[in-house]
């Protein structure tokens, strides 16, 4: 349940902030507008600051790397993703195992950097799916017959929609769904956001509980529930997925900012809201 409006603290009261990547802090082709301002004034308010993210992609140093790039400064540390966890959750379970991925080079990239043992056709212990953008039908045959031939099915995420400046393009749900369709079954583990464990994980990383923390991101499908899920309070942004027409259909965020000049000015800096 949302705050009651009373009860809400100033959002400079908050002692962490995490944020959502995709449709937050950046798009497919560059960051979101204010974005490193955003971050910037964090820092200098001394607030702890984490990206949690189900971003299938690109691997943790990637992603840690393109928000410099970005002019975001935030370490590798302070990157929490769904590609991690999912190396960190098959690697604890079954050290080595054969994992065969539909997904995309820095999926493959961070499976591999945990020791896992990367294979192109059954027999495989695990199928790991996420975004893959060279996806073929002689893939995901294999990875049906891997998940058939006794193979765990495994997601990094389910989200349906990767959220760009224009529109929208398809999300990893599309593998998932593709293969769910044919073996019967949804997949035995699902890692990323719309569960709390990735924003636990950074609350834990950053030393902060989660009623001191604050998620800001762009859905209310995965980030609003992850949140509620964690015991943190939640800040929509409208820069990506979800709009302002959504909010009579779901459970109502503790804030609501048209874009991140909007969070700037609720921090108390200069910047005017636009």
């Amino acid at each position: 349940m949302p705050m009651p409006a009373e009860l809400r603290p100033n959002l400079a009261a908050f002692k962490a902030f995490l944020f959502d990547l995709d449709g937050t802090l950046t798009y497919p082709s560059g960051p979101v507008p204010g974005a490193a301002e955003v971050i910037g004034a964090l820092k200098n308010l001394g607030k702890a600051v984490a990206v949690v993210t189900n971003n299938s992609r690109l691997s943790r140093s990637e992603l840690a790397a393109t928000l410099r790039r970005y002019g975001m400064p935030l370490a590798e540390k302070q990157v929490v993703t769904a590609v991690t966890a999912t190396a960190r959750f098959i690697a604890d379970r079954r050290p080595g195992a054969r994992v065969l991925v539909v997904g995309s080079p820095g999926l493959r990239a961070e499976l591999a950097a945990h020791g896992l043992a990367l294979v192109d056709a059954p027999p495989a212990d695990y199928v790991v799916t996420g975004v893959d953008r060279q996806l073929s039908y002689e893939k995901l045959a294999r990875a049906a017959e891997a998940i058939l031939g006794g193979a765990a099915f495994v997601a990094v995420n389910v989200d349906r929609f990767i959220p760009t400046e224009t529109g929208r393009l398809p999300g990893a749900a599309l593998v998932v769904g593709a293969l769910q369709a044919v073996v019967g079954r949804p997949p035995d583990a699902v890692i990323g956001k719309p569960g709390p464990g990735l924003i636990l994980e950074a609350c834990r990383t950053m030393e902060v509980a989660p009623e001191e923390t604050i998620l800001v991101g762009d859905s209310l499908v995965t980030d609003l529930p992850a949140a509620r899920a964690a015991g943190t309070a939640f800040g929509l942004v409208l820069s990506g997925l979800s709009s302002r027409r959504d909010l009579a259909a779901a459970d109502r965020p503790d804030y609501v900012f048209e874009n991140l000049n909007e969070l700037l000015w609720a921090l108390g800096t200069s910047v005017a809201p636009g």
